[in-house]
Order: C-alpha cells, then structure tokens, then sequence
C-alpha cells in the first residue's frame, strides 16, 4: 500500500481502526491497523496511537507498543497529561517506561512540566512530587530581580500560575515544598 502522507493519513482506514483499538484497549485491532499501515505511514500512526493509549489508559495498547519498540523517553508533559484523563495508573507505566516526569519541551504551552498542568488538582501535584517531580523547571535560570528570560516567559513558575488560577491550598502546599516566587 503506497504511503498516504501526513493529511490524509489521520483520515486513514488504519488510523481509525488504531484510533479504535485505543478506545477498547485491543492490541488486536492495533495489529490489524499497523498491517494494513503503509511503511512511510506506520512512525506517524504509531505516535498518534501511544498519544491516543496514554489519554485513553490503554495499557495493553501501551505494551504493545512498547513490544514494537516504541520510545516512552520522548512523551511530552501535554501529551502525559491527556486533557487531565490521564490516570496516575498510565503515568507510573511512562515512568517504567522511561519518561521523565520533569521533562519539558521548550516552546509553546508545552514548555511547562506535567505538574504544571495539574495545578487545580491538590492530589494529582502530590502524586507529581512522589513521584520525582520537581517543583522547579528543569533547565530553568536562577529567578533574578528584572531580569526574565525567554525560558522564564515561555515556563512561569508554578506558583505564578497557582496564584492565578489555583486555590490557596496548593499554593500553601508548594511553597512548603519549597516552590519559588516568580
């Protein structure tokens, strides 16, 4: 089968049939899908699967990738997150797997670490902490006064985003773990 390219490979038969087999949690629908999977299509739709297995919880989905070889190493904090459906059973798997829980991409909203994303869920930032996250960014320049960096712009300290859309809880909750003003 001749390979599809980028835009009509999301339209493809075999992405939804991929798409589907995350859904139920059945690796063989995803066998199904990566047969039918042009060549110069398949490192495409197995990253929209491990995207899609991780906001669905498939884990059976998730260890079949992993028997194909597919990385966990490089899962980006918004991708971990899932839109929050992310359990915390399919994000100890990452960790097994490889990830980092501190990791960062370094443009867009993807900027921010998995913790972050969490900041209106008390329970899910404990979990991020005993975990190994850190309530520092990684990579992130010493805070200076008037200086902000374009690492800082694009990753404002998790306090800084608690303080404007979080509760006073998880604010009293960070600091005391030593989270830094911005």
């Amino acid at each position: 089968m001749p390979a599809k390219g980028f835009l009509t490979a999301v339209e493809s038969p075999e992405y939804a049939l991929a798409m589907r087999a995350c859904a139920i949690n059945n690796p063989a629908f995803l066998d199904l899908a990566l047969l039918q999977t042009a060549d110069d299509d398949l490192e495409f739709i197995l990253n929209l699967t491990r995207q899609s297995a991780i906001r669905n919880n498939a884990i059976a989905i998730l260890n079949s990738l992993v028997k194909r070889g597919v990385s966990f190493a490089d899962v980006k904090s918004t991708d971990a997150w899932g839109n929050g459906q992310t359990s915390t059973t399919t994000l100890e798997y990452l960790l097994t797997q490889g990830w980092d829980i501190n990791t960062r991409a370094y443009y867009s909203t993807e900027a921010k670490p998995l913790m972050w994303f969490a900041i209106r869920n008390l329970e899910m930032i404990k979990w991020c902490l005993e975990h190994g996250a850190s309530v520092r960014p990684r990579d992130m320049e010493p805070i200076q006064d008037n200086v902000i960096t374009q690492c800082q712009l694009r990753c404002e300290q998790i306090l800084e985003l608690v303080a404007e859309s979080g509760d006073v809880a998880t604010f009293e909750f960070l600091r005391s773990k030593g989270a830094p003003l911005g």
